[in-house]
């Protein structure tokens, strides 16, 4: 099982976060990319990415290469230098819908009661280093529904819910959200009127860093961008006329948006312009009818990725496709059945876990495999879930233990982590755990030795 679908609803756009897990403390002792959507006759919903871009051809099976030396991770110097940080919250404030900034330096969180959202600097200057203080820039009254963080950690995304009390009709009344734009510099962006929802999470920033997709009703019938400012609204795809759903999907290397296009029977990923304008259109295998557009893994600059074809909400995937220079191709056997426990990124080529626990990379332009020296779950059986790799370290779980290892050297060792976890992957290998009264941030090198 792998932890991305645990926490599918993070990648799908909701607009109420319903983690519902149990209040267990982090453990004193040293001891998880994607979503998918059905759209039928006229719904489309789409929220997906972490990263995209193109890969190259492969039209054999993959065959061991001679394995090549990797770098291992050094600890960053932005990294905390102590094995992990606790940040304390007041006692009207939760961590289990808390999110880190993925640089690790700011911190939004809501009330229990979910009456507001307050947004904090995390501030290292203090004496005790594994336990930074929190000093607040702003906050927002809610109800809150959702948040999320633009990808360069300069400002948190809420959604606040302004339905009225009761519909004149007496029935419940429809969901409205805004949306306002916590900036880290202590500002406060309301949205223009007509956005209501944003991918969760992270925001899918545009690879020149101005540009984000939102969404203005909850089935999102056309393609939209917010400004980074929060104070511009562009229209890029417009709703269909003809019965299909459309959604944003991902960004491609050159910077064109990608977005799927869904009816009964089929469906297609185009790529426009920032005008809407069409460059290229790929339709996805016909035998696997209306499916949608999930990228499950990609190279950092975008110039492969991996797409999983959703039929439903959860993990039911029809298969699994390359997406290079706007075609798809196969991909070898031996990594298609290495789904189960998700597909990662090391070093731009293709990370899975094989069939006998065993890591391994597939190099998309050469079409080979290679054998890694760490093992995830060599005696377990049941239980297994991993969470992703960050730099050259891995994270997974085995039933209620937590683990980080080393794919180059091996070498692992048990990590705290709350059961289930609920994480953020940060920069500077840094991984955020959500518990009850607090979050834990771990710097993963500090504990593979």
């Amino acid at each position: 099982m792998n932890y991305e679908d645990r926490e599918m609803q993070g990648r799908i756009r909701t607009l109420i976060d319903r983690r519902l897990v149990p209040d267990v403390p982090l453990r004193s002792s040293g001891s998880r990319g994607s979503w998918s959507l059905v759209l039928g006759l006229g719904v489309a919903l789409a929220l997906i990415a972490l990263l995209v871009g193109t890969q190259l051809r492969t039209d054999g099976p993959a065959t061991p290469a001679a394995p090549t030396p990797l770098t291992p991770t050094p600890a960053p110097s932005a990294a905390p230098a102590v094995p992990s940080e606790r940040l304390a919250l007041a006692a009207d404030l939760t961590g289990r819908t808390a999110l880190v900034s993925p640089d690790a330096r700011f911190l939004g969180v809501m009330a229990r009661d979910r009456s507001r959202a307050v947004l904090y600097r995390i501030d290292r200057s203090g004496s005790s280093p594994d336990r930074p203080q929190l000093v607040q820039l702003t906050d927002v009254h809610g109800p809150i529904g959702a948040m999320s963080w633009l990808e360069d950690s300069s400002a948190l995304l809420v959604t606040v819910d302004t339905s009225p009390s009761a519909s004149a009709q007496g029935k419940p009344p429809r969901a409205i959200f805004r949306v306002d734009l916590l900036k880290t510099d202590g500002r406060l962006v309301r949205a223009p009127e007509d956005i209501s929802a944003f991918t969760s999470r992270r925001a899918l920033l545009s690879p020149d860093g101005q540009w984000f997709p939102v969404y203005g009703d909850c089935c999102g019938s056309s393609v939209r961008l917010l400004s980074r400012s929060g104070e511009q609204v562009r229209e890029v795809v417009p709703t269909p006329t003809d019965g299909s759903g459309v959604g944003f999907v991902a960004w491609d290397k050159t910077g064109l948006l990608l977005y799927q296009q869904i009816w009964p029977d089929h469906s297609a990923l185009n790529a426009v312009d920032s005008s809407g304008a069409l460059k290229y259109s790929v339709p996805a295998p016909p035998e696997f009818g209306g499916v949608a557009w999930n990228v499950m893994s990609a190279a950092n600059d975008r110039s492969w990725q991996l797409i999983g074809f959703g039929r439903g909400i959860g993990s039911d995937f029809a298969g699994y496709r390359l997406l290079v220079g706007g075609q798809l191709r196969p991909l070898p056997v031996e990594v298609e059945q290495a789904h189960t426990f998700g597909f990662f990124t090391l070093d731009d080529q293709l990370l899975y876990r094989a069939g006998d626990g065993s890591m391994r990379t597939y190099d998309i332009t050469a079409g080979t495999t290679r054998k890694l020296s760490l093992v995830v779950g060599r005696d377990t059986t049941s239980g297994l879930a991993t969470i992703g790799a960050l730099g050259h370290l891995f994270v997974w779980t085995e039933g209620l233990r937590g683990f980080v290892g080393d794919l180059v050297t091996g070498t692992s060792a048990e990590l705290p982590l709350q059961s289930p976890p609920y994480v953020d992957q940060l920069e500077n290998t840094r991984l955020a755990d959500y518990l009850d009264d607090s979050i834990a941030v771990f710097n993963l090198p500090a504990w593979v030795r």
